[in-house]
């Protein structure tokens, strides 16, 4: 994802980044006038039942 796009009505403000981490990418978004933090999950982990 990248900086622009727009996901489920939030527009990323700011490329993702690893910085600080490995094991997910982090950003900011914005939806009407508010900034809010967003991750993605590289590897998430599912339960097995």
């Amino acid at each position: 994802m990248l900086q622009g796009d727009i996901i489920k009505g939030y527009r990323i403000v700011k490329d993702f980044s690893t910085a600080g981490g490995g094991l997910s990418k982090w950003s900011f978004a914005e939806r009407e006038g508010k900034e809010y933090f967003i991750k993605e999950f590289l590897s998430p982990k599912y339960p097995t039942d």
